[in-house]
């Protein structure tokens, strides 16, 4: 057994994965949040490039760099397990950096789809061969709705929806000083993600490219990482801009990129995506039987990075 101290909490996306907690005291000054873009890379000398390094490196040697492998937990996929430890050990130091001391201990989550006995093994399992001797694995859908505080803000019964890119509605009962939330529905497309809307604003800037320039992106792999990584800071940056500079020097054959992308033009791109989040809603709103009293939902939490 591990003496309980200082518990983290990891969660691991496709494009970032992040690590939080509270620091002495354990009050909301002491509070840390830290994030890595979900990349690891095996450069040819032999060693491991995790988060930032990584996605760096992917474009140099795209090959060697992986991401978007949460899709992938619980599957047969040689290695998986192995990249995940890593991610879990780059966020685990940062904590301990952070803090000043070791840490054992974590909470860790997943979407509710993938909650099977498989999926929470290939959590587990690289979680120990990371140091965190103790590990839980808790529903996504549950976790969001604690961290935004919902137990705390709406003390009566009531429907929550939350939303990333998959949705769930959880039924809220009060309890005498905590919130109880039961699970009543919830849908996940696993091949459905943010990067699916950095490939639309890709796809727009190859063409872009083909038209100013006359050159053709897609079959270079290392223009491409650089492409990705440049649509996927320009999303971010529309969370709160109306418009964002793709500026990319020596993208192929030496020709420079520099383009504004706006959200107008986001949105126009990605706009068959969002009907998608739309149809995952209704979808879950069928499976709990309340399609036609949408009314019953009094919050919405929306998690997502793109606007």
């Amino acid at each position: 057994m591990y003496p309980l101290g200082t518990v983290i909490a990891i969660d691991l996306g496709n494009t970032n994965s992040c690590v939080a907690g509270y620091g002495r005291g354990h009050t909301v000054e002491s509070m840390f949040h830290l994030c890595i873009p979900s990349w690891v890379a095996f450069p040819d000398d032999g060693g491991v490039l995790v988060g930032e390094d990584a996605r760096n490196y992917a474009a140099v040697n795209p090959e060697a760099a992986f991401s978007g492998f949460k899709r992938l937990l619980g599957k047969r996929q040689f290695g998986i397990e192995a990249i995940t430890a890593t991610v879990f050990a780059k966020l685990k130091g940062m904590a301990e950096a952070h803090l000043g001391h070791r840490v054992q201990h974590a909470v860790s989550t997943l979407p509710q789809q993938y909650c099977s006995d498989a999926s929470r093994y290939a959590v587990l399992h690289p979680g120990k061969d990371a140091g965190l001797h103790a590990m839980r694995v808790l529903d996504e859908p549950i976790a969001a709705a604690v961290a935004y505080g919902l137990h705390k803000k709406l003390r009566d019964e009531g429907m929550s929806l939350s939303c990333t890119l998959a949705v769930a509605l959880l039924k809220r009962a009060c309890s005498f000083a905590d919130g109880v939330f039961e699970f009543l529905g919830g849908h996940l497309d696993p091949f459905f993600g943010g990067d699916d809307f950095d490939q639309r604003v890709m796809d727009h800037f190859i063409q872009v490219v083909r038209v100013k320039h006359g050159q053709h992106v897609s079959n270079d792999t290392a223009a491409l990482s650089k492409l990705r990584m440049a649509c996927e800071d320009a999303k971010k940056k529309l969370s709160d801009q109306d418009h964002a500079h793709v500026n990319i020097e020596s993208l192929v054959d030496g020709e420079d990129l520099s383009e504004v992308l706006t959200r107008a033009k986001f949105e126009e791109l990605n706009h068959d995506l969002f009907l998608k989040v739309i149809e995952l809603v209704d979808r879950v709103m069928s499976q709990a039987e309340l399609e036609h009293n949408k009314k019953m939902i009094d919050e919405v939490i929306l998690l997502v990075e793109a606007p």
